[in-house]
């Protein structure tokens, strides 16, 4: 007799204190353990799979809605469309490409009627996205990620590649210590400090922002929840 396969901790939850005000993030997962829906209030993201594979993610952010189709060629991500809706109208339709080198780098183009509209570079080591190199009509934003030797929370519900559409980051292999953000020599600084289970996995974090020469601080403190679904 078979035994049943080994289920694996996934992220279920997210609960943010900030300035006394408590917001919460909702991960549900498909019969296959794929992450299907990241809901935080009336925001939320849905991934459609085909296998293994995603092919669609669809952004919900007040009345705004980005749908992506991505395409793929030899079982890697190579192109997509994404169609911008506001309250549920068409505004624009953008097409992208990737190139992706893992564990190297990936380059992401957008493009809206020919014209290149936004360009990513994303770097990475050890498993990890260290660097993300943005340019959007002409702003140049930079991105600096340390991570530690632990787990990332969404260790269990990873991808390997990155679409340029989604505000999380599964593909890191590691928990993130420090991400530091500088537009136009304007920066902002995140660090993290985290309590562990007996998995390597995030239970809580202080994340204390600062935005450098400047010495105020911000405190966000975060519990994670996990189910073996």
């Amino acid at each position: 007799m078979e035994s049943a396969p080994v289920k694996e901790l996934q992220l279920t939850k997210i609960a943010e204190v900030k300035g006394g005000v408590t917001s919460i993030t909702n991960f549900v997962y498909d019969e296959n353990e794929r992450l299907s829906m990241v809901k935080k209030g009336s925001d939320m993201t849905l991934y459609t799979y085909s296998g293994n594979k995603i092919i669609n993610i669809e952004v919900n952010e007040g009345s705004k809605t980005t749908s992506s189709e991505i395409t793929y060629k030899d079982d890697i991500p190579s192109k997509g469309i994404s169609k911008v809706y506001q309250s549920g109208v068409l505004q624009t339709t953008l097409q992208f490409n990737i190139s992706s080198g893992l564990n190297e780098t990936s380059q992401i183009n957008f493009y809206n009627n020919g014209v290149q509209v936004r360009k990513l570079y994303l770097f990475y080591e050890n498993g990890n996205i260290i660097e993300i190199q943005e340019l959007n009509n002409r702003t140049v934003t930079n991105n600096n990620y340390t991570f530690g030797e632990k787990k990332n929370v969404l260790f269990n519900a990873n991808t390997k590649w990155a679409f340029g559409v989604e505000n999380i980051d599964r593909i890191s292999t590691n928990e993130i210590l420090k991400d530091v953000t500088e537009t136009r020599n304007i920066k902002h600084q995140k660090t993290y400090n985290y309590t562990y289970n007996e998995e390597g996995l995030p239970l809580t974090a202080v994340i204390t922002e600062t935005d450098p020469p400047m010495a105020v601080e911000t405190k966000t403190f975060v519990t994670y929840t996990y189910e073996k679904l």
